[in-house]
């Protein structure tokens, strides 16, 4: 398969093997001009230029997997932390911003060498816990300017100051916290399962397992990173894998195999209107827009094209 020559698809089964489009207008549906690239349980993928970086996590194992996609067949050309399972890889500028799930130190910066870009060296990392000492699992990560947003199955919301004049020491400074408050007095944290950010917005969605009618999109007001607040909420119907901001579009994709498509008013962000939405025929772990066309993957590795 030759390579593209217009960009690649970033996308990412859970628990899968990625892949990419050749074209990314969108004319292939059928895979006949997709790859399987057999390397382990990829969660998450970003592509920079001729290269791929998959995150890789299998129970207490992973790492990092830096692919050459320049020619015909791509190849595995360095690991990185290797044993380190890996579940959420960023890519900003020369910084990659990776989740290590639950454990300590679990939320890393790696910087990528100006020489080489198969050379990576580690910067900083910060460990996301409890209030009572436990540790979080990270879900989803966004980058906005000098900080990071990582959403968690336990903990919130976190906000990480990436300050890039100090990499070294990533520090959390702000986090909000999703109660649902109807079961025990109290409240029981929802698990957060994806986190875009637009200005000085963040778009989450989050649900509380076994509840009934409890998935929400929330609109946060991060102005103050010191104290996130919630301006809006809407009900989904099902729990929510994926959030993604563009332009202003917000596309969410629920668990009963919809995509819902909302309009940002860019005067008043919190203002979410509804546009639209289209059953996919399963529920889509990832999307993504390109072009106007949106590409959702599966479980199973595979890719639906939405036009």
């Amino acid at each position: 398969m030759p390579p593209a020559e217009s960009g690649r698809l970033k996308s990412a089964a859970n628990w899968g093997t990625p892949f990419y489009f050749d074209n990314m207008d969108g004319t292939s549906q059928t895979g006949n001009d997709s790859e399987y690239i057999p390397v382990g349980n990829v969660h998450d993928l970003e592509i920079d230029g001729d290269h791929m970086y998959l995150a890789v996590g299998d129970w207490d194992s992973g790492e990092l997997v830096i692919m050459d996609i320049s020619g015909p067949s791509p190849s595995t050309t360095r690991v990185y932390g290797e044993g380190n399972y890996t579940n959420v890889v960023v890519l900003n500028g020369s910084y990659i911003y990776l989740s290590h799930g639950a454990g300590e130190n679990n939320f890393e910066i790696v910087q990528i060498s100006s020489i080489d870009p198969l050379t990576l060296e580690q910067k900083g990392t910060c460990t996301l816990e409890t209030d009572f000492g436990g540790l979080v699992y990270i879900n989803d990560i966004a980058v906005s300017g000098t900080y990071a947003f990582a959403a968690t199955s336990s903990g919130g919301l976190y906000i990480i100051d990436i300050d890039l004049t100090n990499p070294e020491n990533p520090r959390i400074v702000g986090n909000f916290k999703d109660y649902n408050t109807d079961i025990v007095p109290g409240g029981v944290i929802r698990n957060i399962q994806s986190v875009a950010v637009k200005g000085t917005t963040a778009y989450l969605v989050s649900y509380l397992k076994g509840a009934v009618n409890d998935t929400w999109l929330k609109v946060i007001d991060i102005n103050d990173v010191n104290n996130p607040f919630e301006e809006a909420a809407i009900p989904l119907e099902t729990p929510t894998h994926k959030v993604l901001v563009k332009g202003n579009n917000l596309l969410v994709s629920e668990g009963n195999s919809v995509i819902t498509l909302f309009n940002i008013d860019i005067t008043d962000q919190k203002n979410l209107k509804k546009i639209g939405s289209c059953g996919t025929g399963g529920g889509a772990r990832d999307i993504i827009i390109e072009n106007n066309i949106v590409y959702a993957v599966f479980d199973d590795g595979s890719v639906r094209v939405i036009n």
